[in-house]
This record gives C-alpha cells, structure tokens and sequence, in this order.
C-alpha cells in the first residue's frame, strides 16, 4: 500500500511496478505457505513458496538498478566507468535472464516425474541465482567505486539543482538507504544459493527459522528502506534538469 500511493504520488511508475509485481510474488509464496500449514506434503504449495520466493528479489533488484543511472548524473557523470543510460538495460537484461533461468528451473522441478528431473530443474535454478548473486555484486562494486571517485575528487554537477541536492543530508540517507537494501538482498541470495545447492532435501531447505530471517526479515527491511527513502521523495522536482547521456 505504502508503495503504490508513493508510486502514484512521485510517478515513478517503473519503479514502483517493478517493486510491486515482487512483492505480490512475495505474497503468493507466503500463501502456498500458509496453505501449507495444514499438509505439509501438498507438493504443489511447495513449489508454490519455493519457486515463487526464490524468483521475487529480482523485482526489487531491477527497481534499485533503475535509481543507479539517475544517481551518476546527480553526482557527475565524469566519475561513472559507464555511461548514465546504460545502468538501467545492463543490468535489467542481467535481472531478464535470472529471472529466466529461475523460472524455467521451477516449472522444470514441478513437472519432472523423476529425481533426476528435479534436480536439473535445481541445478537450473541454482544457476539463475549464482547468476543474480554475481550481478548484484558487480551492480554494488561500480555503485561504490562511484561514490568513492565522486567524493574523492571533491567536485560536484555543474548544475546547480542537482549540486544542491548531491550535498544534501537527504541524498546521503537516501544512498545508504539504496545500498543497505543492496546489500541485504546480496545476503538473502548468496543464502538461497547455499539453500538450493544442498538440495530440497538439504539442511537449509528444512531449516524455517533460517528462512525466517535470511529470507523473510531480510527482504521486509529491504522493501521498507525502498519505501522510506523513497528516489521519488529525494529526486522530487530534479527530474527535469538532469539527462542521461
């Protein structure tokens, strides 16, 4: 709710589709838990949850990645290894083919009749989110080598609105807002690797207070930061100054 009236407020509309659609799969996957409780060997609400949660931290990511590019023209391009305009379709297309290999290791897992089709289907799903783990991790090395160049060369935008906002405490709340989340949806898929690749007979996959806190409480602060410091309250206004060349 928080996010759609934000959404509709500041119109960042590919924004707040993005972080929508995820955490409606949020909410699927919490369903089939739920729906779960009650026969814990319905093997449909189990690919339910799995598949689902597994999936949905894409979304959030693909909303962080397109704040990225807005952020280099802010602080000054001139510090950026790449050019504003190709943050956003980088590393969506990145998003586009985890999501990918995720979704087609689930449906594989579903419908394989064997435990060797399952566990392709694991091994495909295993490789989306090793894919998404690497892709995160480079997004969070070329935001922070950008910060670094930027405050360490001491210099600001030419423009003066966006100067004036790069030196603001709300901008700084804002970054280390983004990059918490950043971080915490890191933590959450290098968890979910280590989960899948113990198998759905693993350790991990049958630990629920594990899953509790590197799944579901790290995605809830995550998707709350996203919401608090939110790009459309802090870039408010500056939309029509800055361009992505």
């Amino acid at each position: 709710v928080g996010h759609i009236i934000s959404g509709w407020r500041y119109k960042t509309w590919t924004y707040t589709i993005s972080i929508l659609i995820g955490l409606g799969l949020e909410l699927a996957g919490y369903v089939g838990r739920i729906l779960a409780n009650g026969n814990p060997f319905m093997k449909d609400y189990y690919l339910l949850q799995i598949v689902v949660l597994t999936c949905a931290p894409v979304l959030f990511c693909a909303a962080i990645y397109i704040c990225l590019g807005r952020i280099v023209v802010i602080c000054g391009p001139e510090m950026s290894r790449l050019r504003p305009a190709w943050y956003t379709p980088i590393f969506l297309t990145c998003d586009v083919i985890s999501l990918a290999l995720q979704g087609a290791g689930g449906a594989l897992t579903s419908t394989a009749d064997d435990a060797e089709g399952r566990q392709t289907g694991i091994n495909i799903m295993l490789g989306g989110l090793s894919f998404q783990v690497a892709t995160i991790a480079l997004f969070g090395f070329l935001f922070l080598e950008f910060l670094w160049r930027t405050h360490a060369s001491h210099k600001v935008s030419t423009d003066i609105q966006n100067a004036s906002l790069a030196q603001s405490k709300k901008w700084t709340a804002f970054l280390w807002s983004l990059g918490s989340a950043t971080m915490l949806i890191l933590i959450r898929s290098i968890y979910r690797v280590a989960e899948m690749a113990g198998g759905y007979d693993g350790k991990l996959m049958k630990d629920e207070n594990t899953f509790l806190v590197f799944e579901g409480i790290l995605i809830v602060v995550a998707v709350l930061l996203l919401l608090v410091f939110h790009p459309g309250a802090v870039m408010d206004g500056f939309g029509g100054t800055a361009r992505q060349k």
